[in-house]
């Protein structure tokens, strides 16, 4: 680790890295999550910024995610590790995060043991708000179409589209948390989440009467029902 953050040669950090990335397994996950320091170190790393960082910055945010995906609560490293992705998030522009921390947070959200600390935790809730309310991306109407049927009906057992964007994936992960009811009073107080909905509902409503056949047009509908029993939940509980 200290060869990746302090070593001056390049092709020495990079081959550092490299091995970190190959000694992450499920089996070693725990362990790297309850080494002292170790995913603090990681978080900061793929969040540096400078040219010469950016294959060490890269291959460091894939063995953050590598480690995340067998990290989940009960363990003791699980609120190491989301105040890890909490320490990227803050250092994201305006805290619009990237799609691979998204993804990472949605596969998070997608286990049932993990959603009650996702929910809980202010500053990844931020982030997922931010994120979800901003586009980045200029998009066609197709583009928009596809990317608002497969994210609204995302499953959590299907791997994730490659079309969906940061914004569609931190969508989701709101969508997710929202549907866990202990949830719900928590997220209904975050500030952000309700008028975020909304807006997702209303967008989903609009694609839905884009279509011209009627068998089309109910099964584009169906996502936007599903957008309202969300905002639903939400509006019930303030």
């Amino acid at each position: 680790m200290k060869t990746i953050v302090f070593d001056d040669h390049v092709g020495t950090r990079q081959s550092a890295a490299q091995t970190l990335l190959n000694i992450v397994s499920p089996e070693t996950a725990e362990v790297m999550g309850n080494h002292p320091g170790l995913l603090g170190a990681l978080a900061n790393i793929a969040s540096s910024s400078g040219t010469k960082n950016n294959d060490v910055r890269e291959n460091i945010a894939t063995v953050l995610s590598h480690v995340s995906a067998d990290i989940h609560a009960p363990m003791d490293c699980h609120i190491v590790l989301l105040n890890a992705f909490g320490r990227i998030a803050q250092r994201s522009p305006g805290m619009n995060i990237s799609r691979g921390l998204a993804s990472d947070l949605l596969r998070q959200a997608c286990r049932p043991a993990n959603r009650k600390a996702v929910a809980r935790h202010s500053v990844l809730m931020e982030a997922l708000v931010i994120t979800a309310g901003t586009s980045k991306e200029s998009r066609s109407r197709a583009e928009r179409r596809g990317s608002v049927r497969s994210i609204s009906s995302v499953d959590c057992s299907e791997q994730t589209p490659a079309r969906a964007t940061a914004r569609d994936l931190a969508l989701a992960t709101l969508k997710v948390l929202v549907c866990e009811p202990s949830n719900i009073n928590v997220m209904a107080r975050q500030t952000g989440v309700i008028e975020v909905m909304t807006e997702a509902a209303r967008r989903e409503a609009i694609e839905a009467t884009e279509k011209n056949t009627s068998k089309k047009a109910m099964l584009s509908f169906m996502p936007s029902i599903a957008a309202k029993r969300v905002l639903t939940r939400l509006i019930v509980a303030i």
